[in-house]
């Protein structure tokens, strides 16, 4: 794969802001924990609801799974409480899906939506770090 230097860049600073505007957020700063729990929210988020997937079948497709079942299913417990995940009725009469609570996935995805701007950062007040370079001259990001 050939990636040109401003594409890196351009990544990198993309990465920047989110962890910066997910670390601000919240709804979101818990998720952002570990990255099996963000990855989780993403799951959950792409499967929103569907009846076919059960909460373990969730944890089964987390490929980043560093820390126990347990403390997954302990985190999953915590967002049921506190409403940032609903549980809905799966396919089978014994499995539970999940959703996002709406104020949860409105924030994900305004949250991925100023990502994706890249002419945003000024506008929600992200200072890009400045970083001298060997020739000191400066490069802002």
């Amino acid at each position: 794969m050939n990636v040109q230097r401003g594409q890196v860049d351009t990544l990198l600073i993309q990465e920047l802001i989110k962890v910066r505007l997910v670390g601000s957020n919240k709804m979101l700063r818990p998720f952002l924990q570990r990255l099996e729990t963000w990855e989780l929210l993403l799951i959950v988020h792409m499967l929103s609801g569907d009846g076919r997937y059960g909460i373990e079948d969730y944890l089964e497709n987390l490929q980043t799974l560093k820390c126990t079942r347990l403390t997954m299913r302990n985190f999953i417990r915590d967002r049921i409480a506190e409403g940032t995940f609903l549980v809905t009725k799966g396919d089978k009469k014994s499995r539970k899906s999940l959703a996002l609570s709406d104020e949860l996935q409105r924030e994900l995805e305004e949250c991925f939506g100023m990502i994706k701007s890249t002419s945003g950062y000024g506008a929600i007040g992200i200072q890009l770090p400045t970083f001298q370079t060997q020739s000191n001259s400066e490069i802002k990001l």
